[in-house]
């Protein structure tokens, strides 16, 4: 018999988890409303997160529409589901510390809501409910409206004509299932942004992940904007950095996909294969292989910017192990690739060719710089020079046909 552990299987009660992932489908809801707004699908100028629900969205200066998302493992929403009447709850305190200013409720979960017409069960069904009261919002209701509304109103302990006004304007919603919702949003909201059409589904699956970052950024009190030191705090008008760090600003969608699209020809974590010193003091081999192919007079600068780079991709890998190793292998794999046409173009050349060849690497690499940043993770043009000192150092560039180097005792 297997010795029992604390990990030999998944613990399905964990209730941190289980929070966890809530908020998660929360804040990537937030990602399919923000998308709908950029599809002009929604009339939003901005959405404002975990701002008095969980979402607002701004129809413009005194006119939001309201958020509450839920999950449900199982079965169907009734009117006496305890998060149901909370929602409830919550909306009519909202509708009642702003009149006028909530044009509509929304409440959207991955289970569908009750749609049944029994007598029995008429009034407890959310959708026959909402049919009818938000095409007589004055009423008169029939019996199963009337009695939903009286029970709402003892559940919630609000006023009767408080719940009904909500009610009116209560909208249910289905978002993805909760099993599948990111691969849902990956697939049939994000490529419809520009620029994402044409992304790998990792590129996808990690363009989601910053959004939902975002969003989840958004839902904090924890600010990180500096202004928040010194912003004036005795002033009637101030901007409060806290409050400001909520909204997420609708057309900025299109800049904020530009920062954080992937390069479209991404080479393999795995040829990361560069053995790092942070130790490193000088670059002996590419001293020798440089002086060997008439350059000589560069290699000081080139030595500067090789040890100066290591150390940088040193300190990206300890910060971000994963993202890290992605980012030295798109600068190795691409640094090489020049390197290697570089040399290709001279290597029949009579006559020594290190100065041309020179010439061509850090020409192709200033305009990777400048025209290509997204391919090389926006690093300097001096990272990549650094690089192809790295590469040469590491012996797999030469700047002149091959030659015995001395290798140290």
């Amino acid at each position: 018999m297997t010795e029992q552990t604390p990990i030999a299987a998944l613990n399905d009660s964990d209730p941190g988890d289980e929070t966890a992932k809530k908020f998660r489908y929360q804040y990537a809801y937030g990602v399919i409303l923000w998308v709908a707004c950029h599809r002009a699908r929604k009339d939003y100028v901005a959405l404002w997160c975990e701002q008095h629900e969980d979402f607002l969205g701004q129809v413009s200066e005194k006119l939001f529409d309201a958020y509450q998302i839920k999950t449900l493992k199982s079965g169907e929403w009734q009117w006496n589901h305890e998060e149901l009447v909370k929602t409830v709850k919550r909306f009519v305190g909202l509708d009642s510390e702003f009149p006028g200013q909530i044009r509509e409720f929304f409440f959207v979960s991955n289970a569908a809501c009750s749609d049944s017409e029994a007598t029995d069960r008429i009034h407890l069904s959310p959708v026959p409910v909402l049919r009818v009261l938000s095409n007589q919002p004055f009423g008169p209701y029939p019996e199963c409206c009337e009695r939903c509304l009286t029970d709402l109103a003892t559940r919630t302990g609000c006023e009767r004509a408080a719940v009904a006004a909500v009610l009116c304007r209560m909208m249910l919603s289905i978002g993805p299932p909760e099993s599948s919702f990111e691969a849902e949003i990956q697939q049939n909201h994000l490529p419809h942004v520009e620029g994402c059409r044409d992304l790998a589904s990792r590129q996808l699956a990690d363009l989601l992940g910053a959004l939902v970052t975002r969003i989840s950024r958004a839902s904090s009190k924890a600010s990180q904007d500096p202004s928040r030191h010194y912003a004036i705090v005795n002033s009637r008008f101030q901007a409060e950095p806290q409050l400001l760090d909520k909204r997420v600003n609708v057309a900025a969608l299109p800049a904020y996909v530009d920062e954080l699209k992937l390069p479209r020809f991404e080479y393999l974590s795995r040829f990361n294969t560069l053995k790092l010193q942070p130790t490193r003091q000088e670059a002996t081999i590419l001293k020798q292989k440089m002086s060997g192919a008439g350059l000589a007079d560069y290699f000081e600068g080139l030595q500067r910017q090789t040890i100066s780079t290591e150390r940088r991709l040193i300190e990206i890998q300890a910060r971000e192990p994963e993202q890290g190793a992605k980012i030295v292998a798109q600068l190795e794999s691409t640094v090489l690739r020049v390197c290697n046409d570089a040399h290709l173009k001279h290597t029949h050349d009579a006559q020594e060719f290190g100065i041309p060849m020179l010439r061509d690497v850090t020409a192709e690499l200033k305009t990777i710089a400048e025209t290509k940043a997204d391919d090389v993770y926006r690093e300097p043009y001096d990272a990549l020079v650094g690089m192809a000192g790295l590469l040469a150092e590491d012996c797999k560039v030469w700047w002149s046909k091959k030659f015995e180097l001395e290798r140290k005792p």
